[in-house]
């Protein structure tokens, strides 16, 4: 797999270019006491070896009918990669393995599907109907609104990092340079799962959406963002049901036609009872 380009990163200042220095010389420490692994193979001296990032696929795959949840919405869905071995040790080691150091690989893959994503969205929108006179020069521009699907605070603070966030901000990346000058691309971070009645694990499809239903509010900016978007990508890890993004679709508000695409790292290819990290 070529190399893709880095996401965009929080905006710099001396005081996170110290910190990013840091992290940097505790990693290479760390790496010197724990010998480093492949989280699919456990190939020494590799975050994601080069035979584990081929599972992923060279642009992404779409991915509805995988997920019985989506059926009938007007989501449409996309995967990087069916989640079988060894991408399930992957997910799993990044998400409850304690391998933050796989978020950067990780989000690099999504902005390459990314890349391959933004011509298709365009492709998919009406073209404006007003006459041109009448339309602001920035109105002629599409707007597409990236939102990373939220972790409970639970999880959050024992990942200390929040998956689909840190995949987005590749998708963000992958698509900019996609587009180009043809849209605007935004980040938009807001959702907040606010309860949640059971774990997931073991429920069925139906089940799971009455479990998430009321599960997710949005907050004031995000709610203005998502009302002005002509395209909104929802973004996760890992799709199995997609009952999380039937959810998110329910409560985001969105004006008439907008597009509404899911963009996942992984989408299962049934449910595993046993996989603790699926939504």
């Amino acid at each position: 797999m070529p190399p893709i380009g880095l996401p965009p990163s929080r905006p710099q200042t001396w005081t996170s270019g110290l910190w990013s220095l840091l992290e940097t010389s505790a990693r290479e420490l760390a790496r010197l006491l724990v010998p480093l692994a492949c989280a699919g193979c456990a190939e020494p001296d590799y975050v994601l070896c080069p035979a584990c990032a081929e599972h992923f696929l060279p642009q992404p795959m779409r991915a509805e009918q995988l997920a019985p949840r989506l059926g009938g919405s007007e989501v449409k869905l996309w995967a990087q990669a069916k989640y079988r071995e060894p991408l399930n040790y992957v997910v799993a080691a990044w998400k409850e393995g304690k391998r933050e150091d796989l978020s950067k690989p990780l989000a690099q893959i999504m902005a390459g599907g990314g890349r391959h994503l933004g011509a298709q969205l365009l492709a998919m929108l009406p073209p404006i109907t007003l006459p041109l006179a009448e339309v602001r020069p920035a109105d002629r521009l599409p707007t597409i609104l990236v939102v990373p699907l939220p972790s409970t605070e639970r999880s959050r603070r024992e990942r200390g990092f929040m998956p689909a966030e840190e995949l987005a901000y590749g998708v963000v990346a992958g698509l900019r340079e996609a587009v180009g000058p043809h849209a605007r691309v935004c980040f938009g971070p807001g959702l907040t799962v606010t309860s949640k009645k059971a774990d997931q694990v073991g429920l069925n499809a139906r089940r799971r959406a009455q479990n998430l239903h009321g599960s997710i509010s949005v907050g004031s900016l995000l709610r203005v963002q998502s009302s002005a978007a002509n395209v909104i990508v929802l973004v996760d890890d890992l799709v199995t049901t997609g009952a999380t993004m039937r959810e998110v679709l329910r409560v985001l508000p969105r004006q008439p036609g907008t597009l509404v695409a899911g963009f996942t790292l992984c989408v299962t290819l049934k449910r595993l009872k046993s996989d603790p990290n699926s939504n």
